[in-house]
């Protein structure tokens, strides 16, 4: 207690152990137990409060110090690949947490990087990856914090049945979970966690039982394309970037299960949009925008072929939900798939009609265009002109109901985003037919009243109509 900076002395160990000897009397104990210890010394030692106690139970119950196995203890071999991995990559396993920093274009930190993520796929976790704070840290770098616990020398044990070396043993349980696995996006995860513990021979029952899944799956409908939608994000990742961690030999297989889910989800789009309700409607363009970086990252030719061919038929098909529609435009124009005017064709479409259910229409399609993407507006003049000519020509009652709508797609807009829209909707257009019927209501005469004020103020001196000097 005195190395930590308490204030103690024999006096309080002597009340102490009277304490606790009292305590067990009262208990009917013939002499005190842990729990009357730890009471006394609670009351005495620290006073009654709980963080010096938990010093002494961290340091002097439990303590700090961990045993060693004789090197000639009979083990498992799962157990002495392990070690000998310890051994060779300089990984002591300590009580205490610790932070590992691994730079992985060296071997030996990519090595160890490979050793923390195979374990953990055996369930074994050694280590876990956090994100640095404060400093960049990129696909190259990775930051651990480490702690062995004793109960992870009977984890080792428990995976001893998958394989008597560390790989072997990840290998075996990476497809055992991806055998078990009976969704998508869990496959996906699956991926993520192989390819960087480096462990190509589990890619292939991974990527059958994708197909496997995809093949067999009936549901065309809302709840079939999401999952599709939802694996291509993380799947493009891997197969862009999967060879910074020298496994890329797996890549071309991952390419042909991405084009297979891409294929799949860009013919039941079109039919998956049908009869969406609003909040169904937000969700599918949720994924539509996530899923267009991921066919772009990709690259692949035919991917973007089908990609855009099924976002034309979102945008032009009849029955379509307008939210979706608005946005297969917006990703249209943003991937120029097609010309500038075609964004024009679709607003007129989209905005033409008077009646109450194509105003809550046209509202649902500036909500898919336009939300998350107040920028477009500000730097397209053309669209600006027709949104506002479109609002401009509606009814009193007909903008009262499409208000609402509209308001909550500007209101999510950053600040600087709803400023610079409010600048812009205050200058006046050239040209148009308001700015023609002010220009003709300029007064001279009433304009030539106020230049002598404003020359007092700028400090001028005004000579009449001759001109100021």
């Amino acid at each position: 207690m005195r190395e930590e900076g308490f204030d103690t002395s024999p006096g309080h160990l002597i009340e102490a152990v009277r304490l606790a000897e009292a305590l067990a009397a009262l208990r009917g104990r013939p002499f005190p137990a842990l729990d009357e210890l730890n009471e006394a010394a609670q009351s005495v030692l620290c006073g009654g409060d709980a963080e010096p106690m938990a010093l002494i139970r961290r340091r002097l119950i439990v303590g700090e110090r961990m045993g060693v196995v004789p090197p000639d203890v009979p083990a498992v071999p799962l157990q002495r690949d392990l070690r000998a991995q310890q051994t060779r990559l300089r990984l002591r396993p300590e009580p205490e947490p610790s932070t590992l920093r691994l730079d992985l274009r060296q071997e030996m930190h990519l090595e160890r990087s490979r050793l923390l993520h195979r374990l953990d796929l055996l369930d074994i976790p050694w280590g876990a990856a956090t994100a640095a704070r404060g400093q960049a840290v990129g696909t190259y770098a990775e930051l651990w914090q480490l702690r062995w616990r004793p109960d992870l020398s009977l984890r080792v044990i428990e995976a001893a049945p998958w394989g008597n070396t560390v790989r072997d043993a990840a290998a075996a349980r990476t497809a055992d979970l991806a055998q078990q696995a009976t969704d998508l996006p869990a496959l996906i995860g699956l991926i993520d966690r192989a390819i960087p513990a480096d462990l190509p021979e589990a890619i292939p029952a991974i990527l059958a039982r994708i197909e496997e899944l995809s093949a067999i799956s009936t549901d065309l409908g809302h709840g079939g394309v999401a999952p599709l939608l939802a694996a291509l994000p993380p799947l493009a990742q891997t197969v862009r970037y999967g060879g910074l961690r020298h496994s890329a030999d797996h890549l071309p297989r991952l390419q042909h299960v991405f084009d297979h889910l891409l294929t799949r989800a860009c013919l039941a789009l079109p039919r998956a949009c049908l009869s969406l309700d609003d909040d169904a409607a937000r969700e599918m363009a949720d994924r539509l925008s996530a899923a267009a970086p991921a066919v772009a990252l990709v690259g692949e030719p035919r991917a973007v072929e089908l990609w855009v061919e099924a976002l034309v038929a979102l945008a032009d098909r009849r029955g379509v939900h307008a939210v979706v529609a608005g946005r297969a435009t917006r990703l249209l124009h943003e991937s120029a798939a097609q010309p500038p005017a075609a964004i024009g064709l679709r607003l007129g479409r989209a905005l033409a009609g008077g009646g109450a259910a194509e105003t809550r229409y046209a509202a649902g399609w500036l909500d898919g265009l336009l939300r998350d993407s107040g920028l477009l507006l500000v730097h397209d003049r053309a669209l600006w002109a027709e949104i506002d000519g479109w609002l401009g020509a509606l009814p009193d009652e007909r903008f009262v109901e499409a208000l609402p709508l509209l308001r909550r797609t500007f209101a999510e807009y950053p600040d600087g985003v709803r400023e610079q829209l409010r600048r812009l909707s205050g200058r006046r257009v050239v040209g148009a037919p308001a700015a023609e019927g002010r220009a003709a209501e300029f007064d001279p005469a009433r304009a030539a009243a106020a230049l002598p004020v404003i020359g007092r103020l700028l400090g001028l001196n005004w000579a009449g109509e001759e001109g100021v000097r």
